[in-house]
């Protein structure tokens, strides 16, 4: 990441945090779905990718217990309102304990995520009422 992009995604910070606070909010009072599929009232800024991903990434890290879930989402609203092809990713692990990770993808490649994400989780393809495991390696 260029420095130049480093600079645009602080410049979005506040937006991004404030857009961030309102999926969290959202989350607490609709299911997930429904707060998936609405339409951002929500006028965003145009910027590249890589600031984009980054700047909510970032925005996460300041609000206490920010998980992926909402972060996700947002990014994702954010993303498609610019025009991207991007899918919202949903995956499970168990281990020792169920985990759950949640992302967007842009061309199949996940944004902003560990390489090894596909060998930790079995992705969840959520279609109206039915959830179907499929595991990636």
């Amino acid at each position: 990441m260029s420095f130049k992009e480093k600079i645009m995604a602080f410049l979005l910070l506040p937006s991004s945090r404030t857009y961030l606070k309102k999926i969290i909010f959202e989350l607490k009072n609709k299911d997930y779905k429904q707060v998936l599929e609405q339409t951002p009232n929500v006028k965003f800024k145009a910027t590249k990718q890589e600031s984009l991903v980054k700047s909510y990434f970032w925005a996460a890290r300041t609000i206490k217990d920010c998980r992926c879930l909402p972060r996700s989402i947002a990014l994702y609203h954010h993303m498609k309102a610019l025009g991207y092809d991007v899918k919202h990713k949903i995956g499970v692990n168990k281990t020792e304990k169920l985990n759950a990770h949640s992302w967007v993808e842009l061309n199949d490649e996940p944004l902003n995520e560990h390489p090894d994400l596909y060998q930790r989780f079995t992705v969840l393809e959520l279609t109206n009422d039915t959830i179907k495991a499929t595991k990636l390696t």
